[in-house]
């Protein structure tokens, strides 16, 4: 049998272990936290360049438009009222359509990134490993 002192030995030993077990899990925890974040602050502001492209581009094309229905009806301010309207009636169906246009796809979009178990596989020092905290 094990006599007292090696029985302590045994036991600092193992609260050692469990100890350097628990800061290892809550390191990882903050390095995937963190790459989540980066993902989802990177998607936010790829959104952003993207909405604002789409804006300008919007605005020329609204233009456009106009022009070409001013051409049509003679009357510039009855194409830039048509042009206008088709906005009013495309932000309505928007705002009618908010949950399944914008609030579900974001929803599962934050959960699958947050919730998801990831597969983790054993860090091997290869590309493939690398390659799968760069994405």
């Amino acid at each position: 049998m094990f006599s007292s002192d090696e029985k302590i030995a045994e036991l600092t030993h193992l609260v050692r272990e469990v100890r350097e077990y628990v800061d290892l899990r809550l390191e990882l925890a903050r390095y995937d936290l963190t790459a989540k974040a980066i993902r989802l602050l990177s998607a936010l502001c790829l959104g952003v360049i993207v909405l604002m492209i789409v804006a300008v581009a919007f605005l020329f094309l609204s233009f456009s438009v106009v022009q070409a229905l001013h051409a049509w009806l003679q009357s510039e301010a009855a194409a830039y009222l048509l042009v206008g309207g088709t906005y009013l009636v495309l932000a309505a169906i928007v705002y009618l359509l908010r949950r399944r246009l914008i609030y579900q796809p974001m929803a599962r979009f934050i959960g699958h990134m947050f919730l998801k178990k990831d597969s983790q596989q054993p860090a091997t020092g290869n590309d493939e490993t690398a390659n799968e905290w760069r994405a």
